[in-house]
């Protein structure tokens, strides 16, 4: 499907057609035997003047849903219509003028109208999509322009998604989507060295039970399913936290990305590429799933297939900081040192801030020889308490320094820092492999 327009008086109120389109999609996505593009692929064409067939071949579906939204205080208006792609004929088109509060049942009445157009019958347990939901329309606005700021990845942006999920709790503290949401929201920002992993992790789970005691939402089992995989090291919770976040939203490439990497890291590469790919398939014009797909494919030692995948991201997203941080990892694993210097910097020229880029790049220069440069940038980097103690860990073996390498693995495994689980691959750090301490660290990771 398309987005929606936005056909409400406040221009500014695309955060609104964009959140309800997605929400649409999000039912859509659950009618079994429905194929439904995901949002990035999607909303690629906003706007765009290529035709109906063109758009749906490149999406991989037959038919495509457009519409309208407006919204006027307490009451929106929604309008969609269902186009068949060979020949661009509309089969199907509705509108709905309801109260706000009826907003989840006009989600599933456009789904259901969808479904009977194209002669899929729904069964009994497809309705009760709007489980975890509020009935307090400004919470539900706040959620709306959370999830929309959410979309640009930066430390600003994702500092003012949590502060609106905040706002929307505040007001509905029974709010079980906003919740898992705003666990999301932390993690990632932890993930991205934006604030400590520790008290991030520790907070993300909390919000993500919390949201589970008021409704069950594909939200709160990813978040926690991310926290069962790096924060408590148990594979068997993570597995069936993705497997039901699978089971409340089958279609969501997001979770699908996550459970592929989860996979590869498990080392179950067959299930870990077939997830990979589907999520490739669902989202193929979002940088992110190959990129993903990319990180799946290294960790199975898979290089030269990697870096096709990151070639993929890169012709997407040809800015963004998450492909060009990726990209710069896969060269420098091909042993392509100057291209990877070459991209780390062109990311920092656009993100000079970013502690993991800045951590990146680091590493490159150690690998170049430019041994001075790479000492001064990583001792700025030790100040930083929201940088991976296991990344900068990792920066010190290029020392040399044992002892301190050593120091910050334990801290690492004391702040539940996701990443110091590598320590147990047999191919990395082959020169601690028999002091004391990296032995008891390994058995003290593998009695969880």
């Amino acid at each position: 499907m398309l987005p929606f327009t936005n056909m409400s008086a406040d221009p500014g109120a695309v955060y609104f057609s964009d959140g309800v389109s997605e929400e649409i999609l999000n039912v859509l996505a659950r009618v079994p035997g429905l194929r439904v593009a995901a949002r990035t692929s999607s909303f690629a064409f906003r706007q765009s003047a290529v035709p109906v067939d063109s758009i749906a071949r490149a999406l991989g579906v037959t038919h495509v849903l457009e519409g309208s939204v407006r919204s006027d205080g307490s009451r929106v208006r929604i309008t969609a219509q269902l186009i068949e792609a060979i020949g661009g004929f509309r089969i199907w088109s509705e509108s709905y003028d309801r109260q706000l509060t009826d907003i989840f049942d006009v989600q599933d009445e456009i789904a259901a109208g969808v479904a009977r157009q194209l002669q899929i019958e729904l069964s009994g347990n497809f309705w009760g999509v709007s489980a975890g939901e509020t009935k307090d329309p400004e919470a539900y606005r706040l959620l709306l322009r959370a999830l929309h700021t959410f979309r640009t990845p930066s430390p600003e942006s994702y500092a003012q998604s949590a502060t609106l999920l905040e706002e929307a709790i505040h007001r509905d503290p029974g709010y079980a989507r906003a919740y898992g949401a705003l666990a999301n929201v932390l993690l990632w920002q932890a993930s991205f060295g934006w604030i400590r992993q520790d008290s991030a992790h520790a907070r993300a789970e909390q919000l993500a039970r919390r949201g589970l005691q008021a409704a069950e939402t594909p939200e709160a089992h990813l978040a926690l399913a991310r926290l069962a995989e790096v924060h408590a090291w148990a594979p068997d919770s993570a597995d069936a936290h993705f497997q039901r976040a699978l089971a409340l939203n089958p279609s969501d490439a997001r979770t699908l990305q996550h459970r592929a990497l989860f996979l590869a890291r498990g080392g179950r590469g067959e299930e870990a590429i077939a997830a990979g790919r589907r999520a490739t398939e669902l989202d193929p014009l979002h940088p992110g799933s190959w990129t993903n797909f990319a990180s799946v494919l290294s960790m199975l030692d898979r290089e030269a297939e990697a870096l096709v995948q990151m070639e993929r991201a890169r012709a997407v997203a040809p800015d963004d900081i998450i492909v060009l941080t990726n990209l710069a990892n896969q060269y420098s694993n091909a042993g392509r040192i100057d291209d990877a210097l070459a991209t780390a910097e062109r990311a920092l020229d656009r993100h000079p801030n970013d502690a993991n880029l800045r951590g990146l790049y680091v590493h490159l220069l150690f690998r170049s020889g430019r041994t001075d440069e790479a000492l001064a940038r990583r001792a700025s980097l030790e100040q930083d308490q929201a940088f991976s103690r296991f990344r900068l860990a990792t920066l010190y073996t290029h020392t040399q320094e044992t002892a301190t390498v050593l120091d910050l693995f334990e801290e690492a495994a004391r702040r539940r820092d996701p990443e110091i689980v590598r320590i147990r691959a047999p191919d990395l750090f082959t020169g601690l492999r028999h002091h004391p301490r990296f032995l008891a660290l390994v058995a003290q990771l593998e009695s969880r």
